[in-house]
């Protein structure tokens, strides 16, 4: 009785809901509405079939509308009926990536409104635990679920369906189709026989919290791998295993000694940009002080920096630009910690980007009539 009580207490409140913040969801959000608008686009080029193109341009609205955070659950529920429409007339579209994106639909309709960057912002904005407990009720079982299918398609424990959704990234490389081709049926089979394992397993992720970031990954991987026969369709998988993700898994950096933000403390943007930061920063890493202050005249001397760029003081070291910006948001953890993947453009063209803004940034964002302090 005793392990059921602890189950039910696991089910209600779960240890990995501690945290999910008001901007992993507004990410979300907007990756949502981009992804939507950018397909529907194509789909205006080159139509499906049993989707006319009135219906199109209504499922292009309703992105745009989750895109700017306007009335967001009421475009959701136009996608989602709209998309079930387009599945409903053609069956064989009823893949795993059509089912992601009815169950990203779903969820920005049964989130609460007034995130960051909507039409109806609150500070108080919170994701009751128990939209996220049935989320992740239905990945462990929606995963599992195709686990055991798989297990019984004899063309799939054969590596046949393997190969054909290989297809897509066959065609890009010629060395990795040969090597497909030309691979032992053993080779296949174990590949498909493990990939439909891992896949049963996933109901686990349900009740073993420590497990649940491998188990993660590990669906991730093999839906975009194995299980996608249409590349239009990768942005959606991507997007449902986002949804899932919880604080614990990326943690905040706790180094102990001192980091100074220098901002700009009369432009809109710069103000911008720091309150995201006081709003993200749970372990209050940072100190603030603005560009204007004099006790930073010496500093900017000494190293012949201009009050046009963020800077970002760490153990003497001093970043600028977009380097200053990464290193910032890597000590917020959670969702920003992917922010690194921007230290794969090259320096040159980041600060460039960076320089273009820093240039126009009064005239877009506006210049305060006094310069702004902020506390931890």
């Amino acid at each position: 009785m005793d392990k059921l009580a602890a189950l039910w207490t696991t089910l209600k409140s779960p240890p990995f809901l501690n945290v999910y913040t008001s901007w992993h969801f507004t990410v979300f959000r907007l990756l949502l509405g981009i992804y939507g608008c950018l397909y529907s686009l194509i789909l205006i080029k080159t139509p499906l079939p049993h989707f006319p193109s009135l219906l199109v341009i209504l499922f292009l609205c309703s992105h745009l509308l989750i895109l700017i955070g306007y009335h967001r659950r009421v475009a959701a529920i136009i996608s989602c009926i709209l998309w079930m429409f387009y599945v409903s007339q053609d069956l064989t579209q009823l893949t795993m990536g059509t089912l992601a994106l009815i169950s990203i639909y779903i969820f920005c309709i049964t989130s609460p409104k007034g995130e960051p960057l909507s039409s109806k912002q609150t500070s108080s904005w919170t994701l009751p635990h128990s939209t996220h407990t049935v989320l992740w009720l239905s990945y462990g079982l929606f995963y599992s679920g195709i686990g055991i299918s798989l297990l019984l398609d004899s063309r799939w424990t054969r590596g046949l369906i393997l190969l054909e959704n290989l297809s897509h990234f066959t065609q890009c490389s010629p060395f990795l189709n040969n090597i497909l081709v030309d691979s032992p049926n053993l080779i296949l089979t174990l590949i498909a026989y493990g990939s439909a394992i891992v896949l049963t397993t996933t109901f686990l992720a349900i009740f073993f919290s420590q497990f649940q970031i491998y188990i993660w990954i590990m669906t991730l991987s093999i839906s975009l791998l194995c299980l996608s026969s249409t590349l239009s369709f990768i942005p959606a998988i991507i997007l449902y295993h986002l949804i899932l993700i919880h604080c614990t898994w990326f943690r905040p950096k706790q180094e102990k000694h001192e980091r100074v933000i220098a901002y700009d403390g009369i432009c809109g943007l710069c103000n911008h940009f720091v309150q995201l930061i006081l709003s993200i920063d749970i372990l209050n890493h940072f100190t603030f002080i603005p560009l204007q202050s004099p006790d930073l005249e010496p500093l900017l001397a000494k190293n012949k920096i201009t009050k046009n760029s963020i800077l970002f003081i760490e153990n003497e070291h001093i970043y600028e630009k977009s380097t200053a910006v990464l290193k910032i948001l890597s000590y917020c953890g959670n969702i920003w910690r992917f922010s690194a993947m921007f230290y794969l453009i090259p320096l040159p063209i980041r600060d460039s980007i960076y320089s273009l803004i820093a240039k126009n940034r009064y005239k877009i964002f506006g210049q305060l009539d006094s310069c702004q302090y902020y506390k931890k």
